[in-house]
Parts: C-alpha cells; sequence; structure tokens
C-alpha cells in the first residue's frame, strides 16, 4: 500500500463499506508506538483468510476488494482519522 503525505500515523487498518459509509475494521495493516511519517510505502505483504478480524470471510473480503468496497483507514496522533478510497 502507498501513501502520500501521511503524517504522524499510528495506526493503519483496512475496513468494508461503500463510499460515504463507515465500514468495520477487516484487516490491521500497522500498529506504531511512536507516530511515524510515510511517503511511499505504508504496508506490503501477502495477506491471508487468518489475517481477517472481522466478520468478513475471505472470499467476501476478496469480492469487496475487488468492487471498491474496502478502503485504507490511518489514525494520526491527533487522532485524526485519513481515508484513502483506493487501496
Amino acid at each position: 500500500m502507498h501513501a502520500e503525505h501521511l503524517y504522524g500515523a499510528t495506526a493503519g487498518h483496512l475496513h468494508s463499506g461503500a463510499a460515504g459509509e463507515d465500514g468495520p475494521v477487516e484487516l490491521f495493516l500497522f500498529e506504531n508506538d511512536e507516530p511515524m511519517d510515510y511517503n511511499g510505502d505504508v504496508a506490503s505483504g501477502t495477506l491471508y483468510a487468518d489475517d481477517l478480524v472481522g466478520d468478513l470471510t475471505w472470499e467476501e473480503f476478496s469480492m469487496a476488494l475487488v468492487a471498491g468496497e474496502v478502503y485504507a483507514n490511518f489514525i494520526q496522533k491527533n487522532t485524526q482519522k485519513v481515508r484513502f478510497a483506493d487501496s
């Protein structure tokens, strides 16, 4: 996952939900003890069904991802949430 100008990030998650909807967390990307700045790669690797923490099955999560119904949400040090629709 790639993000530009993401400052003071303390956590990143993938959520499910349509545009404009606050959906549940489906997968944790990272959690930092100290705020970090990102200008490029935020997370990389291979996802597995066991990584899911929400109610979706792997098949449902995969279909939602392809349909554009999964988005990244980053928490910044001032607790501001930054939503990226293109994950």
